[in-house]
């Protein structure tokens, strides 16, 4: 289908469901720029984390998604939105050298459920998956 992009007012084609979707939003062009980002933090370690974790959940190409996203686990609302999990990360316990783990993981990512924890304590709270 046709649309418009909301960027720059040209006509572009793409599929409905990437449109409805937010895949496809605008046009090639406006798409291949570099989106600016406020927080200066891209390549952080913390930034890394916070888009991998949205990737594994809403990325069905991301090598994880299934035993993320194709699981039903998602990032809850508040977090889609990097400063608040910046924030959130900041006044519970991130270090450099902790990784984020879901307490139960069979639920959301989300501020209860979530904390910062070493590899072995996240080791220790893996979900076993029986094959």
């Amino acid at each position: 289908a046709l649309y418009e992009c909301p960027a720059c007012k040209k006509e572009f084609i793409a599929r409905n469901g990437d449109v409805s979707s937010g895949k496809s939003t605008k046009c090639k062009s406006c798409s291949m720029k570099k989106a600016k980002t406020k927080h200066g933090d891209c390549k952080t370690r913390l930034y890394i984390i916070w888009s991998d974790m949205k990737a594994r959940c809403n990325n069905a190409n991301h090598k994880n998604y299934n035993d993320y996203g194709g699981r039903g686990i998602k990032v809850c609302d508040e977090w889609v939105i990097y400063e608040n999990f910046k924030d959130w990360a900041l006044n519970n316990g991130y270090e450099d050298y902790l990784t984020i783990d879901r307490e139960n993981n069979n639920s959301n990512y989300n501020p209860t459920n979530c904390r910062w924890a070493t590899r072995k304590q996240q080791v220790n709270n893996r979900r076993i998956s029986y094959v």
